[in-house]
């Protein structure tokens, strides 16, 4: 294996290993692109003290990593800012050393290199949530080439099983970890759960006052949306309250009927066709042109949530199945993750869940707080006063909240045992957690059934290369109120002018790069959910461009290595024949290539008897010397080498 190519397949595992732990190509490009610059320049020397210090450094930090991951796996001791914080300084430490390494032998790569591209890894392998399988592979493919490629006397068999079982074994143990730990996880956590807080979510999930606060900072993409026009996407309906923290209703699931192609409008046909999947819909809900298709790729699959717009009326998605509860939520089958689906809904209205309530749904909606403040009492007594119908009960709260307080993402602590009035009564800035549980307690206190909702904001701001870009940034909580004559209408007491000035940040480059993002995403899907006739064409047209540009490189290295190249000080060739001149140039070009140039100031017999062990292979190395040592005798023995000996051994260096 030549050194050149050994460092290429090198900076290929350092590229990999940052995307890994950057989890997006882009952040990964400025160490890949030091990385490959390794490939053709190397520092000349390197002091030992700085080796020293990168390996040191590296044990550092990866002891770092390692405990991180231990201690967060047991319990959340960081907050999300500070554990980014500190993931972001590891990684980018671990990508600096592993790309520093690359740059000079002098480094030790198994205490050194190696560690640090595993801590990258491990890193990326740490969020359960992220997709790092093909950054993973990237990097285990450019190892085994690593592995495969070393010099060796001789390809025994032992050699050749060792190559083939230890990276099936190294799959085989990697996918029991990956299913195991998880579901090991989840059953600890469960488990812990119903120790410290026996039937603590027995009525389902939950969500505490400031936990979507933790997000807004967060530029992850979780979800593309390419709609028409924004909306809100619902994912959870909470209706109970305990002054901190709400808590999920339970509500019956039904099973959506599916639905042929004949109760689509002909407007709708291409959304569906470009929708992978199957489509299901309520044969109360009659699908018109004048709806809303919106197709969601999501970045992140959660299972047993797909965030939608309110009214949906079609479903197409991938699943043999799929529900939708009393809330008016999407419910996939359990344990099921969805990359893609397409939601048809109403566009006008604000209507999230039409229809009737049964009374104790709507008794669950109107109850308070234990000990709720007597200040909501009488605020919701002079917002009521006068006001007969849910509705003008609703838009007077609305507009108060909004208005006498300020949306602010650095509200400040609360001390207080009820945050909520403390947030309307006293601070009067927060987030829009406060903001909708500030409105649902005022309007309960007027017998108007409210309930919390929490999902994504979809704004026009969020538009980025043809789609809505939607972020974890983007989390958002409103409310629903119940109007008898028309049923759970939905309702956002957040100040929108503020809201939209505090998360629209247009960047033209940034559109420009979602564009290629969710192209290939699109194309992604297309594969995945691509007939086989589709995918083998796919699959043939790319072996094809693989195969030719290998060909190129093959045909462009034999140019290479035929033409004769320029020999470093090397002695006056008038004395010999072009020949064996053209010789010694080859053997210079193959230590050039094993990353072992020859020097100005060296001579050729020096250079080969001084070369490591490991740089070349026992046959090229010995070839070498001879082809020396014939240029030698010629050219300052006068003893003539025969045109056989000068042709076998050029025959050596094709």
């Amino acid at each position: 294996m030549t050194g050149r190519f050994e460092r290429a397949a090198l900076a290929v595992l350092v590229g990999a290993s940052a995307w890994a732990f950057a989890r997006s190509p882009l952040p990964a490009a400025p160490w890949l692109v030091l990385a490959l610059a390794s490939a053709v320049w190397q520092l000349p020397t390197v002091p030992a003290r700085v080796v020293r210090a990168a390996r040191l450094a590296v044990d550092v930090v990866v002891a770092v990593v390692v405990g991180l991951g231990w201690t967060l796996a047991a319990y959340p001791v960081l907050s999300t800012g500070t554990e980014a914080l500190v993931t972001a300084l590891c990684g980018h430490a671990l990508a600096l050393l592993a790309t520093l390494c690359l740059f000079s032998p002098a480094f030790p790569r198994p205490s050194t290199f190696y560690p640090a591209v595993a801590g990258l890894l491990a890193l990326g392998c740490y969020n359960p949530e992220a997709r790092v399988r093909v950054a993973v592979g990237i990097a285990g493919l450019a190892l085994f080439l690593l592995l495969a490629a070393t010099p060796v006397q001789r390809w025994s068999p032992k050699r050749i099983a060792a190559l083939t079982v230890y990276p099936v074994g190294g799959l085989v143990v990697a996918q029991a970890i990956v299913g195991v730990l998880p579901l090991a996880q989840s059953r600890f956590e469960e488990y812990a759960l119903g120790i410290m807080a026996p039937g603590g979510r027995a009525a389902g999930s939950s969500t505490r006052l400031g936990e979507l606060s933790e997000l807004k900072l967060s530029k992850r993409v979780v979800l593309r949306v390419f709609a028409s026009a924004p909306r809100k996407l619902r994912s959870q309906v909470f209706t109970t309250f305990d002054g901190r923290a709400w808590r999920a209703g339970v509500g019956d699931v039904t099973a959506l009927a599916p639905a042929s192609g004949e109760q689509l409008p002909a407007a709708l046909e291409a959304w569906a066709a470009a929708t992978p999947g199957s489509s299901f819909g309520s044969a109360s809900a009659e699908v018109t042109a004048s709806d809303l298709a919106t197709r969601i790729l999501q970045s992140l699959p959660t299972a047993g949530l797909l965030p939608a717009p309110a009214g949906v009326r079609l479903v197409r998605a991938p699943l043999p199945a799929i529900g939708v509860d009393t809330f008016g939520l999407l419910r996939p089958p359990a344990e099921t993750d969805v990359d893609v689906y397409g939601v048809v809904t109403r566009t006008a209205g604000d209507v999230a869940v039409a229809g009737p309530e049964t009374p104790a749904r709507l008794g669950a909606s109107l109850a308070l707080p234990p000990e709720t403040d007597p200040r909501f009492g009488e605020l919701a007594a002079r917002l009521g006063s006068g006001l007969t119908t849910p509705r003008q009960k609703l838009n007077r709260t609305l507009s108060y909240v909004s208005s006498a307080c300020r949306y602010s993402l650095e509200p400040g602590a609360f001390h207080g045992r009820q945050p909520v009035a403390e947030f309307l009564f006293e601070k009067r800035r927060g987030y829009c957690e406060y903001f909708a549980s500030a409105a649902a307690i005022l309007l309960r206190q007027q017998g108007v059934p409210a309930r919390y909702v929490t999902g994504f904001s979809v704004q026009e701001g969020n538009r980025e290369g043809g789609h809505y870009v939607v972020r974890e940034a983007d989390a958002h909580a409103w409310i629903e109120a119940y109007v008898a004559d028309a049923g759970w209408v939905e309702a956002d007491p957040t100040p929108s002018a503020e809201y939209e000035a505090l998360h629209d940040e247009p960047d033209p480059l940034a559109a420009g790069l979602e564009w290629l993002r969710a192209e290939w995403a699109l194309a992604w899907v297309s594969l995945r959910f691509a007939d086989w006739r589709r995918r083998l064409v796919l699959t043939a047209w790319t072996a094809a461009v693989a195969g030719a540009a290998w060909a190129l490189w093959r045909w462009r290295r034999r140019r290479r290595t035929r033409r004769p190249a320029r020999v470093a000080a090397a002695p006056s060739p008038g004395a010999v024949r072009p020949e064996l001149a053209e010789l010694l140039a080859r053997v210079d070009g193959v230590w050039v290539r094993a990353g072992h140039p020859r020097p100005v100031s060296r001579a050729p017999l020096e250079h080969a008897l001084s070369l490591p062990p490991d740089a070349l292979t026992a046959e090229l190395r010995q070839t070498g010397l001879r082809a020396v040592e014939c240029y030698y005798r010629e050219r300052f023995g006068g003893a003539r080498a025969s045109d056989e000996e000068i042709q076998e051994l050029s025959r050596q260096f094709k």
